[in-house]
């Protein structure tokens, strides 16, 4: 497997690889971010609007995309999803296969990060609008890096291509920092041939880091990869809250439900107040019988990536780096044949894993469609990293709470102003009926807690009791 473990540990870690087609390289694009990338850019990632977001994702990532077709072309970014990022459609041209973001990192000024694709056969006027496009954006004062496959080859000094986007950026105070080859490959008369085609741009090179050109078996072209020396945000590991129901006995717990004094709830005016204490009530009680406590959540993105799998990886991008080094046709011939054994290793051993694990819920039609929406992608969303209101970046998961508190909490008084109140008494048969639950009921303790103070299957028993005493 790769290693950036060259480059320096503290900055922002950012790289670029012509991916070729994504949708059958996101077990490599997951090991490549797991050494450490904030931000990866990919060019030709052959995508279409037919590929949902979450058949790509990669768990602790956003993924930014802007697509050609299924059969050519597009760009796409994963970003560590605790950085604050998003698209600047502003800066973009219809013609031109180009995506930037602007990044948000403590105590710095933003960063721009572009993420272009230029075709080999694309007419002059092409790089024409896309220099015009840099001049746009270095116009404005920003930090920029961009990151790309051009197709210009920046080690023949006589391209006029070359020279053009040199004058253009040296107007834009920019640089470019890439200058080993990119890619390395045998042509069709059997000789090697290397070219830097694989650009990063920037006007801050004084702080980023010598680059690496790293050849990987997954593609022709190399991965190249920097830091940009600063303090990049740490992300805390992911934590939810459940209650354990490793002891809990329905039967006690609904005897001292029943044996609560409600009596202080009846006496509040306030609604809400009178909420506040039943959960109070409630809440000291089924801390006693299911106390609520922190788990750390982990995910895999590819499950059956095991040490086999990742062993033969290895040996293909080894394989990889002796042929670019040797650049003998046998070694190169050695290597095609562990790229293509590797790409149909993982297929199987990802179909045997789907297969295995249909079989273990076929029998579950609700846990069975759980797999099938996994498989084809139909997953659910995810919480929010951030909020962007006013132009200020919310990004605290308690800010953001109480933003969605404060929103909804105006919209319902709004609501309640044109409502005409009901003179109904609250009385505590009421309350009986609502918090006594069915003893014979069996609790699901693979549910999560959805609050606080209940867990699922007890909101469902509450509600239902409420429905048949025709309090709702």
């Amino acid at each position: 497997m790769l290693s950036l473990n060259s480059l320096p540990r503290n900055g922002l870690r950012m790289a670029h690889i012509n991916i070729c087609s994504l949708r059958n390289k996101i077990t490599d694009i997951a090991e490549i971010l797991s050494d450490g990338v904030h931000i990866l850019a990919l060019s030709e990632t052959h995508l279409d609007d037919t590929i949902n977001d979450s058949v790509i994702s990669v768990h602790g990532y956003t993924i930014f995309r802007r697509d050609r077709n299924a059969f050519g072309g597009g760009v796409a970014a994963y970003v560590k999803s605790h950085i604050l990022a998003k698209i600047r459609y502003d800066f973009m041209s219809v013609d031109i296969e180009a995506m930037w973001i602007q990044v948000h990192l403590p105590h710095e000024k933003p960063l721009l990060i572009g993420c272009c694709y230029r075709p080999p056969n694309a007419r002059i006027n092409y790089l024409d609008v896309m220099c015009e496009m840099f001049d746009k954006v270095c116009d404005l004062h920003y930090e920029i890096h961009i990151l790309g496959n051009l197709n210009i080859n920046w080690n023949v000094d006589s391209c006029p291509l070359r020279d053009k986007l040199l004058a253009v950026a040296s107007a834009g105070s920019v640089v470019q920092i890439i200058d080993k080859p990119t890619r390395v490959y045998l042509n069709n008369v059997g000789s090697v041939t290397a070219t830097c085609i694989d650009h990063v741009f920037t006007n801050v090179s004084h702080f980023c880091s010598k680059p690496l050109s790293i050849p990987v078996g997954f593609s022709h072209h190399n991965l190249i990869a920097y830091v940009r020396k600063t303090k990049p945000p740490k992300a805390g590991p992911k934590t939810i809250f459940r209650r354990s129901m490793k002891f809990f006995n329905a039967e006690t717990f609904g005897n001292d439900v029943e044996y609560i004094c409600w009596e202080s709830v009846l006496g509040k005016q306030d609604p809400d107040d009178a909420l506040n204490e039943f959960n109070r009530l409630f809440v000291q009680v089924l801390e006693k019988h299911a106390p609520l406590r922190k788990h750390t959540v982990s995910s895999k993105q590819s499950p059956w990536l095991d040490s086999e799998l990742k062993k033969l990886m290895k040996l293909r991008d080894e394989a990889k780096k002796v042929a670019v080094h040797s650049g003998l046709q046998p070694d190169w011939l050695n290597y095609r044949r562990l790229r293509n054994y590797v790409t149909a290793a993982n297929k199987k051993k990802k179909c045997l894993f789907y297969t295995a694990k249909i079989n273990d819920v076929k029998n579950n039609k609700k846990k069975l469609w759980n797999v099938m929406n996994g498989i084809m992608g139909r997953v659910s969303g995810t919480n929010p990293a951030y909020l962007e209101v006013e132009g200020k970046f919310i990004s605290k998961s308690l800010n953001i709470a109480n933003y969605f508190n404060d929103y909804f909490y105006t919209k319902v008084n709004d609501l309640r102003r044109n409502m005409t109140l009901s003179n109904d008494n609250f009385s505590a048969a009421l309350i009986k009926d609502l918090i006594i639950i069915n003893k014979n009921c069996e609790l699901n303790i693979e549910k999560v807690t959805i609050n606080d103070v209940i867990k699922g299957r007890i909101v469902h028993q509450v509600w239902i009791t409420s429905m048949q005493n025709s309090l709702v």
